[in-house]
């Protein structure tokens, strides 16, 4: 995980339990000599777990599995974000993108270019008329994100093999998660 010696790393990752469990937002308990860690609602009160319902949009597995929160910038992953929400093929004004998302131009701009030098993104420039204008004729640029991030996630992703990962490289022991993504 990148936390610097081994006993330092444990010592790191203790104190985040330790802080996720003070908050109730995971119960730390104890199998044997290992931890036994599991996700709890994340508003904080120490009930289970349940899954969203209603509108929200999922980020494929491989956005942890293969490091991307660790390579894309910030932008990236803001934009990235933007057009999971959206279908292949979206058009983004960057003139309404602060309007409609809360963030600059210039963020949408390097947004775009951090996921296309990650070939996360692909452009496709469409000619459109509009007769109410003197120009008439415009150029508009559509996106589709590219494959991870191009399809939907499928079924349910069991966190625990990644979770697991992490903890055998810092000798954590095993580490349990009830909670699954679809």
């Amino acid at each position: 995980m990148g936390l610097g010696d081994e006993a330092y790393g444990k010592d790191a990752v203790s104190r985040c339990w330790a802080r996720l469990a003070s908050r109730k937002l995971v119960l730390r308990e104890r199998e044997s000599k290992q931890a036994k860690i599991t996700t709890l609602h994340e508003s904080g009160s120490g009930e289970p777990y349940t899954a969203p319902s209603g509108n929200y949009f999922t980020l494929p597995l491989e956005y942890w599995s293969d490091d991307w929160y660790r390579k894309l910038t910030v932008q990236g992953k803001a934009v990235l974000l933007v057009a999971r929400s959206l279908r292949p093929g979206f058009y983004l004004p960057g003139n309404l993108v602060k309007k409609w998302y809360g963030f600059s131009g210039d963020v949408l701009t390097e947004g775009f270019n951090d996921l296309r030098a990650h070939n996360l993104i692909s452009s496709e420039d469409r000619t459109r008329e509009d007769y109410s204008t003197a120009q008439i004729t415009f150029t508009e640029r559509h996106y589709s994100l590219k494959a991870p991030f191009s399809l939907p996630s499928k079924g349910t992703i069991d966190l625990s093999e990644i979770l697991q990962k992490h903890a055998d490289m810092l000798g954590q022991g095993v580490v349990q998660n009830e909670r699954s993504t679809t």
